[in-house]
């Protein structure tokens, strides 16, 4: 999960900035938690963020329906990501 991130964060190939910036986020985020847990309200930011249903477009006849579908797990995550 924290891959997928740093590939987001990724420009031109360059994981080793993406790392840094990551890190530097990280120890930031240690600043705000009374435990100095950086990674924990990562997590839980995270976990508020993904979203549980997106919607398809299905056709039945001639109209169009949007249609809530659930997401896996991985699909939530990168959603979240964007």
């Amino acid at each position: 999960m924290l891959l997928i991130l740093q590939n987001k964060l990724m420009h031109d190939g360059r994981k080793g900035m993406a790392e840094k910036v990551f890190l530097r986020m990280i120890k930031e985020l240690n600043h705000y938690d009374h435990e100095g847990n950086g990674f924990k309200l990562f997590y839980v930011a995270l976990e508020r963020l993904k979203p549980a249903l997106t919607l398809v477009i299905r056709r039945v006849g001639r109209n169009y329906y949007s249609v809530p579908v659930p997401l896996k797990a991985t699909q939530q995550y990168k959603m979240a990501f964007q």
